[in-house]
């Protein structure tokens, strides 16, 4: 496992990231800012070599998601990093909102913290968070701190647990090819062809998609057939999840 290449698919997936609100799944990623980013990725890397150290396999797909999987066990664990609210300041705002329809408060905390998170991919596990704080990403103390805490969820799990992976990792869906879709309709307007080619999409559940160099067919169950052509953007941004996507007839199934 090549710790560096894995950052370099982190680096790259970083194209993909204001895409993924557009996905109709949720995409968990590293979703920070590009003067941010340099120094997550020194913290990941840290990470990345005690988990490896420790028999941990690494996973990430071409979103950026990030799946680790510890030795001599079927079960997968999901790492984040974001901004977040941790759920106990959706409990206390709650709280002193059930009290009065209004408060207020200058108490950082209840500003959206970066944080990295960690959830054992099965029923009844939660998210497990830690702040991110310059100071601590410099340190590899953290680093070690999270990955002490993994292998501790990981021991109260039962050893007979096993669990797939929710994506398959480098599988491209028509799902991925209609968030991007969405994403320059978004991006362009409503005056603009891809714009009313997305509309088209609405309740049409393509279940088959053709890609011939730059026209891209979208198929039904019956079999009624939608066609674009990408735009040079369009069709850079496509190549982030189909490299070879000017090659004659790519066949891409729900």
């Amino acid at each position: 496992m090549n710790i560096n290449k894995k950052l370099q698919l982190l680096r790259r997936s970083q194209k993909l990231k204001a895409v993924t609100p557009y996905h109709n799944r949720e995409i968990k990623i590293i979703a920070v800012t590009k003067n941010e980013l340099p120094q997550v990725l020194v913290f990941v890397k840290q990470l990345f070599k005690i988990l490896k150290a420790r028999g941990f396999n690494i996973l990430i797909n071409f979103w950026g998601e990030i799946f680790i999987a510890p030795p001599n066990m079927k079960v997968y664990i999901s790492l984040v990093i974001n901004r977040s609210l941790k759920d106990q300041v959706f409990t206390l705002t709650k709280n002193k909102l059930d009290k009065s329809p209004y408060f207020t408060s200058i108490d950082d905390t209840l500003l959206p913290q970066l944080t990295f998170s960690f959830k054992i991919l099965r029923p009844g596990t939660k998210q497990h968070y830690f702040n991110l704080t310059p100071i601590y990403m410099e340190s590899d103390l953290l680093s070690r701190k999270i990955a002490d805490e993994i292998d501790k969820r990981i021991n109260l799990i039962s050893l007979t647990v096993k669990r797939e992976l929710p994506v398959q990792l480098n599988e491209v869906k028509i799902d991925d090819l209609i968030a991007i879709i969405f994403y320059f309709s978004a991006v362009y307007g409503k005056y603009s062809p891809i714009y009313y080619f997305s509309m088209r999409l609405n309740n049409f559940y393509p279940i088959k998609c053709v890609i011939s160099k730059s026209i891209i067919l979208l198929s039904n169950r019956l079999d009624i057939t939608y066609q674009y052509r990408l735009k040079a953007k369009e069709l850079k941004m496509f190549e982030l999840l189909i490299p070879n996507i000017k090659s004659e007839g790519i066949e891409i199934y729900e």
